[in-house]
């Protein structure tokens, strides 16, 4: 049955190297485009801010992403209309290309514009680009997963139909806003770094920083910059102190420890779980139930039971 959640999850899964291509091509396209036809000089010496030329670019580039997710999303409801099911979920489909699909774009966008800049070199910021979106995937295999830590953050969790995202969307939500100010540091370090006129070396650039550093600049870094710690603060609040983060190497050790604690009892006569009598009520906007009932247990083994081990949940 083609329901709106695997639809969107096909569509994702299609789609992104897809978008990768336009993010770091089509970018560099974008920022050199007055050098390719040769204007640069005649734009560069136009009474226009650097924060409002690179800015009006990368919203003329997300605008294109917004065009291209909405047309997968009506890629998506007819095939599901020629398919035989009108049981469109729009919910589903803005939650997951909207507040997941663009944010990701949104952020290496971001970098993609810092490494066009930084290196004055169409093909070598798309050669950084790629190392970049290479490194920050390895990421997640050599064990950097905290969301402080591993570049876009946590990822959103597997839709369900009974509480859709659940209490993970905020989380996630805060996330990304930590992220997002990150990476607004790093367009307004871009825009200072701007490459503007003849004198063009990196050195030069960032002797011209202090100057350039001024107006609103300066004013949307400091907004910019109290809402990236306090986002931070908030995430390592919930994650490191009132809860406990596990490690990668953590988690291992916690495995390799319960196996070798419980060895010993795999193999120990238990009683065995022969009928079940529940009846459980979910709350899962309170993320609670209740319920009661009974099990029955037997003895299938050769030998008596003279204890009954009970494992206790590990939170």
């Amino acid at each position: 049955m083609p329901t709106s959640y695997l639809i969107v999850d096909e569509l994702k899964e299609m789609s992104i190297w897809f978008f990768l291509i336009i993010l770091i091509f089509y970018a560099g396209e974008m920022i050199w485009k007055e050098k390719s036809i040769k204007i640069s000089g005649v734009t560069d010496a136009l009474p226009m801010s650097d924060l409002i030329n690179l800015g009006g670019k990368f919203i003329g580039l997300l605008l294109v992403y917004v065009i291209l997710l909405v047309s997968l999303m009506i890629a998506g409801i007819l095939f599901q209309t020629i398919s035989g099911y009108y049981n469109y979920d729009l919910k589903v489909y803005f939650t997951a290309l909207f507040l997941e699909v663009f944010p990701f774009l949104t952020l290496y966008t971001f970098m993609i514009f810092f490494f066009q800049i930084v290196s004055n070199s169409k093909f070598v910021g798309h050669v950084l680009m790629l190392l970049f979106f290479l490194v920050t995937v390895s990421m997640g295999f050599l064990g950097f997963n905290h969301g402080l830590i591993k570049f876009g953050g946590i990822s959103l969790n597997t839709y369900s139909e009974m509480n859709g995202y659940g209490h993970f969307l905020q989380p996630y939500l805060l996330n990304k806003i930590y992220w997002f100010a990150f990476c607004m540091l790093i367009f307004l370090l871009t825009v200072l770094l701007n490459v503007r006129g003849v004198n063009i070396s990196i050195k030069n650039r960032i002797q011209l920083i202090r100057q350039r550093a001024k107006g609103s600049v300066v004013n949307l870094g400091t907004v910019v910059l109290m809402t990236f710690i306090a986002s931070g603060s908030i995430i390592f609040y919930n994650t490191n102190i009132l809860n406990r983060y596990f490690t990668t190497s953590d988690k291992e050790q916690f495995r390799v420890a319960y196996e070798a604690n419980l060895k010993k009892f795999e193999y120990l006569n238990q009683p065995k779980i022969t009928a079940v009598n529940l009846k459980v009520d979910l709350f899962t906007s309170e993320r609670n139930y209740t319920d009661g009932g009974f099990f029955n247990l037997e003895n299938q083994g050769q030998s008596n039971i003279d204890q009954i081990y009970i494992q206790k949940y590990i939170s």
